[in-house]
């Protein structure tokens, strides 16, 4: 028992020194199993300015190919189309969660997401992975939809209403 409490001590503490605070602590909230799981499918990458990081487009996602992101450095742009052009609907910062949508949000929008800091770092995960930690871990679940739901009311008042004629920020 003593083995496995120092094994899942020393995943959290690693996970913790890739991520941001809030994601770090939602995500080593897990037990062993969970925790092993996500240090193995983790995947730290790094953007530059102006480089796409994803294109979200929920209905082409499948789960061998859908993936979650979470800040780690920097600052991302989503971007949405509105008809004729690109917008921007959201600004990510540290510790702020993208992609995987389909998995919380009925009829998830599609967006773009762009490095707009001179260098971005992003955890990415499997959502195939999260979804087996949402279904045990509530509160990165809730966590997860409450971004999820901001973002796609962000999308759908720039793109489907007269508000998409002011600036985002």
């Amino acid at each position: 028992m003593g083995d496995l409490r120092r094994g899942a001590i020393k995943l959290a503490q690693d996970l913790s020194l890739l991520l941001p605070p809030q994601a770090a602590k939602l995500l080593t909230s897990n037990g062993k199993e969970l925790l092993s799981l996500i240090a193995q499918s983790i995947e730290m990458m790094e953007y530059s300015l102006g480089e796409e990081i994803l294109a979200y487009t929920p209905s082409k996602c499948t789960d061998a190919s859908d993936w979650v992101g979470v800040v780690c450095a920097g600052r991302i742009r989503l971007l949405v189309s509105d008809g004729h052009k690109e917008i921007t609907s959201e600004l990510l910062a540290v510790d702020q969660g993208f992609g995987g949508d389909r998995a919380l949000v009925n009829n998830a929008f599609a967006y773009r997401a762009v490095a707009s800091s001179a260098t971005v770092r992003v955890a990415k995960i499997p959502l195939a992975v999260m979804v087996s930690v949402f279904r045990q871990n509530e509160p990165l679940r809730n966590y997860w939809l409450e971004q999820a739901q901001v973002r796609e009311r962000a999308i759908f008042f720039r793109t489907l209403t007269g508000l998409r004629s002011h600036p985002s920020r």
